[in-house]
């Protein structure tokens, strides 16, 4: 036998077939192991599943909580049957319950019966009567505020719907804590949809999520396959579903898969028959894992094969340089734009080294210099709308002198006179933020040159507690809301107005509310009121929508968009012939470190 026939027996006998077999068996154990690892992943995914559905459900409670103790509601239930104003009810619960977005319907009820309810679609009230009739008027009772939870498909006398989770709890009085009312309320968890959609579709893994009752009713199917159903003639084999099940092998609904069940633990939420149920094809475990064998088996085969001719001359040398290109390209993918590579061959690695190298710091310089340019145009733009605000609130104060001196009122008009040269000393500087105590200054001159125009129209009050008066606040903010509301909201009203200007501590940041009792926003114009930023790059500045009738409030929301950035701003809640109420999110600065 030649030496070439050796070699190559040799390396048949002592390389190919050692790697077969082991490809084989270990492919088996791989099976094994990774079957058992993704049902400790699924594992894991359930219970991440599990805590978001417990805050979903702990939040629309922490919702129903925060309305039944309102005033409007307690007031309400307390009152005697023939004193109560039935006319009010519309309001109290869409102010009250119906603000929480994925609440549907609300129903409220009396003790002596009446029912009062309302809706975002056309769901059909539920009547004491059929709580009643139901067995499950006794059981809320029973209860004693705490909430009693039933599902899609569950009690469908009262549910009625496939996509509404109902809760129901008894109104305890806020002092006496004693039964004053019940309250049916039906949300529409569009959060579950997203939530699921994210552990399945966006992961790309094949999960089917189920909630399932503890009689197996199957109340929630994200595929929609299922519902309604019972899951016990779905799979082979008998599981208690209020038990945790890891990763367990059966065929489910014809197809071979592997089941996970995670009981929820939400019992102080009234909610302790629900179970997460995790479905998941065997066939993607072991399908991956064959395409992984394959993929592996190819690549062994061209390596040992390129090794004989390649690996001592060229082919280290070459992967350890790949190896060091592919790890500075990532730190350079995340942001790392200071890494480099450090290889000083003078071939074609050293070359494309040098110019990665190259690239990576012009790559740098062009960022900065966007971030620069970025910042200076924000800068401009923040400047244009502060200028705004200047000629405008000028221009009306100096056509209220004019109109005062014709009239001869000269002590009016020196008041007004001094209050504008304040307005204006302060108006001048330079500063973009100013300390919340110079703003309301500001205001209160302002207020007191209105009270001269307008004294017999409206009356005004201020709550601000002293200690956050050195926090820093973006400068001319509250005055072009209260302009609002005086020449807007409170014009053609029969009564008095009143505008409030409150300023609270909230989680960190600054909250401060405008409000007036004047005519109001009608939801057409309401839902219009939005940022145009995207216009004003296109079309100027000057061509904004106005709300009501003026720029300032569009101005001040641009304004606290462009300087505080994403997670702070302006938002308005009205109601037609009732009142409108502007918050504005600031962060908490002290204004002496600017």
């Amino acid at each position: 036998m030649s030496i070439r026939n050796k070699v190559l027996l040799g390396y048949v006998t002592l390389i190919i077939i050692p790697i077969i077999v082991i490809g084989v068996v270990g492919s088996v154990m791989l099976q094994t192991v990774l079957q058992k690892k993704y049902a400790e992943q699924s594992q894991l995914v359930n219970s991440s599943v599990s805590r978001n559905i417990a805050t979903i459900f702990k939040d629309a409670t922490a919702s129903s909580d925060q309305s039944m103790l309102s005033s409007r509601v307690q007031d309400f239930l307390n009152t005697a049957p023939d004193e109560r104003d039935i006319a009010a009810v519309p309001s109290i619960l869409n102010q009250t319950f119906l603000m929480y977005g994925p609440l549907n319907t609300v129903t409220l009820y009396t003790l002596d019966g009446a029912a009062f309810s309302r809706s975002k679609s056309d769901t059909l009230p539920i009547s004491m009567d059929e709580l009643e009739q139901s067995g499950v008027g006794s059981e809320i009772i029973s209860r004693r505020g705490i909430s009693k939870w039933l599902a899609p498909y569950e009690h469908r006398e009262i549910t009625r719907s496939s996509r509404f989770f109902t809760q129901l709890r008894v109104i305890n009085d806020l002092n006496r804590q004693e039964p004053i009312g019940y309250v049916s309320l039906q949300y529409d968890f569009k959060e579950l949809n997203n939530l699921f959609s994210f552990y399945s579709n966006q992961m790309g893994i094949p999960n089917h999520f189920l909630l399932v009752n503890s009689e197996g009713l199957i109340v929630y199917d994200n595929k929609e396959l299922l519902g309604d159903s019972n899951i016990y003639e779905s799979m082979t084999g008998k599981f208690d579903i209020g038990k945790e099940i890891h990763g367990t092998p059966l065929e489910f609904n014809g197809t071979k898969s592997l089941l996970t069940v995670q009981p929820l633990e939400m019992k102080d939420l009234g909610i302790e028959h629900l179970s997460l149920v995790t479905v998941i094809p065997l066939e993607y475990v072991t399908g991956e894992t064959g395409s992984i064998i394959r993929l592996v088996g190819i690549v062994i085969a061209i390596i040992l094969l390129l090794s004989l001719f390649f690996n001592i001359a060229f082919v280290n040398r070459y992967i350890r340089f790949i190896i060091r290109m592919m790890n500075t390209m990532k730190l350079i993918e995340i942001g790392d734009l200071s890494a480099r590579m450090k290889l000083n061959n003078r071939d074609e690695t050293g070359s494309l080294a040098r110019s990665l190298n190259r690239l990576a710091e012009k790559v740098g310089v062009l960022i900065e210099e966007v971030k620069q340019e970025q910042s200076r145009k924000n800068k401009a733009e923040l400047m244009l709308l502060q200028a705004q605000i200047k000629p405008h609130f000028i221009m009306n104060t100096l056509e209220s002198i004019n109109a005062l001196n014709m009239r001869g009122e000269k002590e009016k008009v020196s008041q007004m006179v001094y209050r504008l040269g304040e307005n204006l000393h302060l108006s001048f500087q330079e500063q973009v933020e100013i300390t919340l105590e110079q703003e309301i200054g500001y205001l209160l001159n302002y207020f007191e040159i209105q009270k001269v125009r307008f004294g017999h129209l409206f009356d005004y009050e201020i709550q601000m507690p002293p200690e956050l008066g050195h926090y820093s606040i973006l400068k001319f903010t509250l005055q072009p809301l209260v302009e609002n509301s005086i020449q807007h909201g409170l014009e053609d009203i029969e009564h008095r107005g009143y505008i409030t200007v409150r300023i609270e501590e909230h989680r960190g940041c600054l909250r401060i509310w405008v409000e007036d009792n004047g005519i109001g926003i009608s939801n057409a114009r309401l839902q219009s009121f939005h940022y145009r930023k995207s216009e004003s790059e296109h079309k100027g500045l000057e061509q904004r929508d106005t709300l009501r009738g003026g720029v300032g409030v569009m101005n001040v929301a641009d304004r606290l968009r462009l300087h505080y950035g994403k997670g702070y701003g302006m938002f308005i809640c009205s109601l037609e012939g009732q009142g409108t109420v502007v918050q504005c999110l600031i962060p908490k600065r002290r204004g002496d470190l600017l």
